[in-house]
Parts: structure tokens; sequence; C-alpha cells
């Protein structure tokens, strides 16, 4: 399809189902959170912590660059 001779509706259309993650990715990502999640929780039992605005920063920093669509982010 031509984006030029779509309407917007149709183009928003197809940008969502272009950009829609399978149940694989989600799950990759889902896996990918929760091992996070659970090296900071060994962090902070361990006393290894940071002041929460550099966290913050550094979690923001690595989703801005994360995109499912990235061979690169992907684990096979």
């Amino acid at each position: 399809m031509d984006s030029e001779k779509l309407t917007p509706e149709e183009l928003t259309e197809e940008e969502l189902t272009e950009e829609e993650p399978t149940e694989e990715e989600l799950e990759e990502a889902r896996r990918r959170l929760y091992a996070h999640l659970a090296q900071g929780e060994a962090d902070v039992k361990a006393g290894r912590v940071h002041p929460i605005e550099e966290v913050f920063d550094e979690i923001m920093r690595e989703l801005d660059s994360l995109s499912l669509d990235d061979p690169h982010n992907q684990n096979d």
C-alpha cells in the first residue's frame, strides 16, 4: 500500500498493525523485565543502591533505545 494514498484512519490502522508486537516478543520483554527487577532486588538486599534520579534516567535511556523490531534486541 502506498501511504500517500491512505486516509488518516487507514494510515493509523496500518501503522498500528505494523508495530504490533508478537506474543513471543511480549514474552521476551516480560522475561527481561523480571530479570532486571530480580537483579534490582538482589542489589538492594546486598546494599548496592544508587540515587533514584540516576536509576530513573538509566531506565529511561534503556527504554528509549529499545525497539522490538530491532534484531539486536532479540535473543535467538
